[in-house]
């Protein structure tokens, strides 16, 4: 995504390996960056312990391809760029895109 103009940054890269899930989303929170996951754990804490985030994009896509996992990525940064905004979760599946906001943030 860098190539595209957009600031990008893996965790991986900068934090041990055995971060927990809460502390990866405070990260991601306290640099404004959304978080692009496909661990269900993250919606778990967003939606059930009501933890502030800037943003989730999960993705739901078992057995998908790099390619299949980038053009769905391309897709809701273009076409949803205006719902990404702080507090928004969305959600990439197969068959759809779903963008919902946490009313609790």
């Amino acid at each position: 995504m860098q190539e595209f103009g957009h600031d990008v940054a893996a965790i991986f890269h900068h934090y041990p390996s055995d971060l927990a899930d809460e502390d990866v989303l405070a990260i991601a929170r306290e640099t404004q960056r959304i978080l692009l996951v496909a661990d269900r754990d993250f919606g778990e804490l967003i939606f059930q312990h009501g933890l502030a985030h800037a943003g989730v994009i999960f993705f739901r896509l078992p057995g998908a391809s790099v390619q299949t996992k980038v053009q769905k990525l391309n897709c809701v940064v273009h076409e949803y760029a205006e719902e990404l905004t702080d507090g928004t979760f969305v959600v990439v599946s197969p068959s759809r895109i779903r963008v919902a906001d946490d009313p609790r943030l």
